[in-house]
């Protein structure tokens, strides 16, 4: 049996003003509830399944969610962290890319995921931006031509999330952008042709766009949470996408700061397992 606990979720925008909440259920301390909250425009809510301490493991079952609409979230085209602009880039891939990264999404976004380089990773705080990368034949960077003759066909647009981070990339370098992205090679093959491109690298136009992933909010357990230890990884964030901070509280602890578990993204600790009712505090990183 499952047992309703008195506490929730609660998501803010960095005005503090909370979003929607949610009531909170465990089943015990060993599983944590996978969280679903629809970013729809009716602010629909729903809970999905109880996920174990192992990953692998996932046991389905009914739930019963209680949900309060307490004020809408504005437009994510609305945001001013988002620059329609293009700026410069050099896009190359890596073997397996789509499987890790320090963001621990572990194969969750598929093959539609992007590696950069220090200059925008954020000691990990990017994690779950957006961005779209065009191919672009028109830059030859340092007069290496080579590295725009594989673009596609129609040059299409990849949208991909931010997972990893990979070689920091100078102004000196990388054709004189100074940003670097790394790509799943199915990704990549979408917008470039690796046996016509100098080796599997190209010069591109990026832009970071609002998350718009068409489903709820989730919350992952990490999978060594355990009776005496909870963290979780936050997905699917639509708007931003990263996450600026997660925060908590209890019947008998005031809110505090979860501090983000070290190369590890958007995965957050909370430290002892709750046996409490808990509130956890969702902002992202919309100025």
């Amino acid at each position: 049996m499952l047992t309703a606990l008195a506490g929730s979720i609660v998501v803010t925008t960095p005005s503090g003003l909370p979003i929607e909440t949610l009531r909170l259920q465990h089943r015990s301390p060993s599983s944590f509830l996978l969280l679903l909250l629809d970013w729809q425009p009716n602010w629909v809510c729903s809970w999905a399944h109880i996920m174990a301490a192992s990953l692998s493991l996932l046991l389905l079952a009914p739930l019963v969610l209680l949900c309060s609409l307490l004020v809408g979230l504005p437009a994510a085209a609305a945001l001013d962290i988002f620059n329609p602009g293009w700026t410069a880039g050099q896009a190359t891939f890596y073997p397996d890319a789509a499987q890790g990264g320090q963001c621990r999404y572990f194969g969750y976004y598929g093959n539609a995921i992007v590696a950069i380089g220090n200059e925008y990773w954020a000691n990990g705080g990017a994690c779950g931006s957006c961005f779209e990368l065009q191919c672009d034949p028109s830059n030859n960077g340092n007069g290496n031509a080579v590295y725009s003759s594989g673009c596609r066909p129609g040059l299409p647009v990849l949208k991909v999330t931010l997972s990893d981070i990979t070689d920091e990339c100078y102004a000196d370098n990388c054709g004189n952008t100074g940003y670097h992205f790394d790509l799943d090679p199915s990704k990549y093959a979408e917008f470039a042709n690796f046996a016509a491109d100098g080796g599997g690298i190209v010069y591109i136009k990026w832009r970071r766009v609002p998350c718009n992933y068409q489903k709820n909010l989730l919350l992952r357990a990490h999978e060594q949470t355990n009776p005496w230890w909870l963290a979780f990884t936050v997905l699917d964030q639509n708007g931003a996408g990263d996450i600026d901070r997660v925060e908590w509280s209890s019947a008998t602890r005031g809110w505090q700061i979860a501090p983000r578990l070290a190369y590890s993204g958007n995965t957050f600790t909370i430290g002892g397992y709750p046996y409490e009712p808990l509130s956890v505090r969702i902002t992202d990183s919309e100025q």
